[in-house]
């Protein structure tokens, strides 16, 4: 049985919104003490809002193998399904929205797994492979959308 944990997480929280957040503030400083409060206030406060917004929230969607279930991050939802409940994880690819990942659940429900974009279809496939879980390709996908 494999114990290793593999998760991806993707967030709001990241390298770009902190450098968002510090140049809007330093425009918002800069025109402060250059004496255009009103007009640097007007032009910066809504971003530097938005982006501390976003920081505050977090949203955040992802998913982690665990030894014994797989969890799924979404918003501010999260599901969490056992692998033995798991039959089969169908995976697809397409060049617009990169790579889609759905697991087949014993009771007959299909779940997306949130934020597979980032992965190639063959690493995420290894990873259920590892794990006993047969995987499946979802060829038509894929040609649906090279073909039109």
């Amino acid at each position: 049985m494999v114990t290793e944990i593999f998760e991806y997480r993707r967030q709001a929280r990241g390298p770009w919104s902190y450098l968002s957040l510090a140049v809007w503030t330093a425009v918002m400083y800069a025109g402060w003490t250059q004496g255009f409060g009103l007009i640097a206030a007007l032009f910066s406060g809504p971003a530097l809002g938005y982006t501390l917004a976003r920081i505050i929230e977090n949203e955040a969607e992802g998913f982690r193998i665990g030894p014994d279930a797989i969890s799924l991050f979404r918003d501010a939802m999260e599901s969490r399904h056992a692998l033995r409940d798991v039959t089969s994880v169908t995976i697809g690819h397409s060049p617009a929205s990169g790579t889609v990942c759905h697991l087949n659940l014993a009771n007959g429900r299909v779940v997306e797994v949130p934020a597979t974009s980032a992965f190639a279809p063959e690493r995420l496939a290894e990873e259920f492979r590892s794990r006993a879980i047969p995987v499946w390709r979802d060829h038509h996908r894929e040609n649906a959308l090279a073909y039109g």
